[in-house]
């Protein structure tokens, strides 16, 4: 997937300028958090014995010592290069007394990768494959998940788990249904309604018409505050969210993407895989930005206090 550099501008918010409406802010300081797939792979890492990590990075500016630095010990990095863009950077300008994001600039190429970088990562996905119990294609929608690429993941991966963001730079351009096919699904509730073209219909028959579409038995449908919808073989299971502490929302989805695949992978009970999926996004809104992974440590201690 792609690795996304979060940059977190924290300002001191000064007077309203006297000749315009603009915003007047003093830079305090920043901060750089390893987001996109770097963080899905922080936080399955803490869980399973090892992870291979095919990420794109840019040529002009790949902040590689940067990314190489904030993976955990047992993931391996296998970066390919465009050239003609940087590694993704989304710098973020937030009041720093409530960190309320007032807005938000993003350095990428959205531009789909060029042939040569296309077949690097088909080679390379080849070689590697055999090697890993399950493969999850992280798709921010950047450029880098082609045809191609989709092609491959869906007919060389042993188990594969799918996720396509939408969001600000692509927003209904990167649908889920440019998968064919998937062992498992993660889509929050805005992500399916763009799918099936469906702004207010009930959500239920959308996640049954993704299913015979992709082929696919397990989807988790995440619901914001109203928790998450999981579809497993036919049954449906609504849970609600378990967060207590929301400092910032962004990487939750991750989270649960992340925690969640080993357990479908592992055919887990469905009620589980949901509600430690709540569990998991619970514990990343407690933190700004993807500053944090997730420790299997407070999983557990999390998991014990609501079972008491």
């Amino acid at each position: 997937g792609e690795p996304i550099i979060d940059e977190y501008n924290f300002c001191q918010m000064l007077e309203r300028a006297s000749k315009s409406t603009v915003v007047s802010t003093k830079f305090a300081y920043n901060e750089s958090y390893a987001g996109g797939a770097l963080c899905v792979a922080n936080h399955i890492a803490g869980f399973v014995n090892e992870v291979g990590l095919i990420a794109l990075l840019g040529k002009e500016d790949s902040r590689e010592d940067f990314i190489r630095s904030n993976l955990k010990p047992n993931i391996e990095l296998f970066p390919c290069y465009r050239e003609d863009g940087p590694t993704i950077i989304k710098r973020r300008f937030l009041e720093s007394v409530f960190n309320q994001k007032m807005f938000e600039i993003c350095e990428l190429n959205q531009q789909p990768v060029s042939g040569e970088v296309e077949n690097q990562v088909i080679k390379l996905f080849s070689k590697l494959a055999h090697k890993y119990d399950l493969v999850i294609s992280a798709d921010f929608g950047h450029g880098f998940i082609t045809k191609k690429i989709v092609d491959l993941l869906c007919n060389k991966s042993p188990y594969l788990v799918t996720m396509a963001q939408s969001n600000s730079a692509n927003l209904g351009y990167n649908l889920i249904t440019k998968y064919p096919r998937a062992d498992y699904v993660v889509i929050d509730h805005v992500e399916i309604r763009l799918a099936c073209h469906d702004q207010h219909g009930q959500l239920e028959p959308m996640v049954k018409k993704i299913s015979r579409q992709l082929k696919c038995s397990k989807i988790n449908t995440t619901l914001g505050h109203e928790g998450a919808l999981y579809y497993s073989n036919g049954s449906f299971y609504r849970i609600p969210a378990l967060s207590w502490k929301i400092v910032d929302t962004i990487g939750a989805g991750d989270a649960v993407l992340a925690l969640t695949s080993p357990l479908t992978y592992l055919d887990v009970n469905p009620e589980i895989v949901a509600f430690v999926g709540n569990c998991a996004g619970a514990l990343a809104v407690q933190y700004i930005g993807n500053k944090e992974t997730i420790d299997p440590a407070d999983l557990v201690k999390l998991i014990q206090s609501f079972m008491k």
